[in-house]
Parts: structure tokens; C-alpha cells; sequence
């Protein structure tokens, strides 16, 4: 689903070669060979405050590696706020329109994301 949707937004997902739905869990020393380069990074999570960069880098130190990291395009999505999984199987076209802003933002302007924010 995910796969599809980053390809709907022109866009390459990592892990489009398993075959598995659903979360798959990886090592991160997996997770780092794939995705070092990435040029984003988007995280959903639920929590009481949404995550900052410092907030990430204390987690774990080694997610300060990522090209992603390095030139601050990473975007959050905070499920203890957001409407994302009552929405999202009723309306594909909002995320969508998230990931061709993250992805593309000269596309659709200046159209702030609905889910997806940049991380602070």
C-alpha cells in the first residue's frame, strides 16, 4: 500500500522489494544499508509531543548518519493527533497529496501538509 502510494507521488520506496504487507521489522543495521542515502525520511508514530530532531538523536544516536538527517528532510506524523488512520481509507488522495509535497513541493505550492510536517 505504502509502496504504491510513494509511486503514485513519483516517488522511489525502499522497501518495495518484500512481498510482505503490514509492518516489516528490521535490524537497523538492515534499515542503514538500504536507506543511508534516502533523501527523506517520514516517520508515523503516536505520542503526547511530537518529535524534534534532538528528540530523534537522543533516541538513538546513530539516526544522525542519514542523508535524510543530515539535510533536515525528515517529516512526522503524530497519530495521537492527527486523523491519519480514520482518514486514509476513506480519502488515499489526502496523503497522497502529502507525499507530492514532500516529494515534489514546487507541484502543488505552497499547500501545507495535512499529516506529514517537517520535523522541528
Amino acid at each position: 500500500y505504502i509502496g504504491r502510494m510513494f509511486a503514485d507521488a513519483g516517488a522511489d520506496y525502499l522497501f518495495s522489494d518484500y512481498e510482505q504487507s503490514g509492518s516489516v521489522p528490521c535490524s537497523f543495521e538492515t534499515v542503514y544499508a538500504k536507506a543511508r542515502n534516502a533523501d527523506y525520511w517520514l516517520i508515523k508514530y503516536a505520542a503526547a509531543t511530537d518529535l524534534t530532531h534532538q528528540s530523534v538523536a537522543s533516541d538513538y544516536s546513530l539516526y544522525t548518519h542519514f542523508d535524510a538527517w543530515e539535510n533536515r528532510r525528515i517529516y512526522h506524523c503524530n497519530t495521537f493527533y492527527s486523523s491519519f488512520f480514520e482518514e486514509i481509507p476513506f480519502h488515499p488522495e489526502r496523503m497522497l497529496r502529502d507525499l507530492i509535497g514532500i516529494f515534489h513541493p514546487s507541484v502543488l505550492g505552497s499547500v501545507e501538509n495535512r499529516y506529514y510536517k517537517p520535523l522541528k
